[in-house]
């Protein structure tokens, strides 16, 4: 019986390279006359479960020398050819983020600007065969905070501090930098926001001015108190009522299955 080695179409997509230069990168056949198992893997990565209304999505896969996205622009299933060896992936969704926000794998806020609402995944696969597949499940990365200040004098301004401004995407991890947001309240009176994934002890600062100078308040101690999870897979939304006059917080954590699907934004 003969032996078939894979044959494969060519394909191309865009390379990053670790030092930043752009590559591009071709997929190249493998001859039936080869050794079968020098035929490189082809890694099929699977988005089609994914809401449509949230696209257009991004695939990202490196095996250590630089990261390969494809960007698509409705639920797929994306074909990479790899080496045999392990490649790790993740996968984003990108409706509402402006691409140059993700630099390699890191997904950043630049500062004073609301964080996304971020559905991404991230896995590896072994890419030991011919073949391979991975189920790309988005999760959402983000909380959708509803924000109700009682008792506050008019014209106050409302800020928010943290010290986490982004997430590496293919390890999701909180990534440490200057993150800072001026808040206005919504058309129902109070302010409305999203934070990223945060670190358990992020500190997160509520800034009121009144008009006597900045007030900071700990609001990350306030959701931490009320025994939020930052590690869960799928980040909760956040219900805080906070009485200015009598200094009294009620936070109200939200299962995130409240959150609409399409738009990102919390049932709060």
């Amino acid at each position: 019986m003969k032996n078939h080695c894979c044959k494969i179409m060519k394909k191309s997509f865009l390379t990053i390279a670790a030092g930043g230069y752009l590559l591009a990168a071709t997929i190249t056949s493998c001859s039936v006359k080869e050794d079968r198992s020098v035929c490189p893997c082809l890694l099929d990565v699977d988005l089609l479960g994914a809401p449509a209304a949230r696209a257009p999505f991004l695939t990202g896969l490196t095996q250590g020398n630089g990261v390969t996205y494809s960007e698509f622009q409705s639920p797929a299933e994306e074909t990479f050819e790899v080496s045999r060896s392990r490649a790790d992936v993740f996968a984003c969704s990108i409706k509402d983020i402006t691409r140059d926000r993700i630099e390699n794998t890191v997904y950043r806020i630049p500062e004073g600007q609301q964080a996304d609402s971020l559905w991404s995944f991230n896995g590896y696969a072994e890419c030991a065969g011919e073949t391979d597949y991975i189920k790309a499940e988005l999760h959402k990365q983000f909380a959708a905070v509803d924000l109700e200040v009682i008792g506050m004098p008019e014209n106050s301004q409302v800020s928010l501090e943290g010290e986490v401004n982004g997430m590496d995407l293919l390890t999701r991890t909180p990534v440490e930098g200057p993150y800072s947001l001026a808040l206005s309240k919504g058309d129902d009176g109070h302010f409305h926001f999203t934070l990223p994934r945060q670190n358990p002890q992020s500190r997160i600062s509520l800034y009121v001015n009144d008009g006597g100078g900045n007030v900071d308040f700990d609001l990350a101690g306030w959701i931490r108190a009320e025994g939020y999870d930052w590690d869960a897979a799928d980040l909760d939304d956040i219900r805080i009522t906070f009485n200015y006059q009598e200094m009294d917080v009620t936070v109200e954590i939200k299962d995130w299955n409240d959150t609409d699907q399409s738009t990102g934004v919390g049932d709060v």
